[in-house]
């Protein structure tokens, strides 16, 4: 666990940063490989939960920065846009994670794809797959304890059958 979020936890607050680049930010870069994201952790818990979004100019002849342009970074205080890039700030503290990404969303003018067809049949195969494996466990569980029970009834008896022979 990272300094940052061992501090979140003992203060007792919701690192919702931590939960939108865990949960979220694979989501879009699966749908987006060709912008490239960068996640920069923060500084302490005193330093600001949010996420900035560098927008280049596509026609710009500026060289390039070091940091990847079109990025997503977590702002960390220091942190300059290159002189043809904006920057667009959303801030994450005590927020959850959809309520993060519908601000991206909103702020970037994304649109939102829908599943094809064909996703949500496989959506729906493996929804199904999942519940068969929970049933296929909760069995193999009542089987692995109604065996150890029969084991432990077969050493009780042979335990007592010992003790008998003992006492004759």
């Amino acid at each position: 666990m990272a300094q940052s979020e061992s501090d979140e936890l003992l203060l007792g607050q919701y690192s919702s940063d931590s939960h939108f680049w865990r949960n979220c930010l694979p989501r879009l870069q699966y749908h987006n490989p060709s912008v490239v994201m960068t996640v920069k952790p923060r500084r302490g818990v005193s330093a600001p939960v949010q996420l900035s979004i560098f927008y280049t100019n596509p026609d710009s002849t500026a060289p390039s920065r070091d940091e990847p342009s079109s990025s997503l970074a977590a702002a960390i205080p220091g942190s300059k846009p290159a002189p043809d890039e904006r920057v667009v700030v959303v801030d994450m503290k005590n927020r959850q994670e959809q309520e993060i990404l519908s601000d991206l969303i909103r702020t970037t003018k994304a649109r939102l794809l829908q599943p094809t067809a064909e996703e949500v049949a496989e959506m729906k195969e493996m929804e199904l797959k999942r519940q068969q494996d929970g049933r296929n466990a909760q069995l193999g569980l009542a089987a692995t304890a109604r065996r150890k029970r029969e084991e432990e009834l077969v050493r009780l008896a042979r335990g007592i059958a010992t003790k008998l022979k003992e006492a004759a």
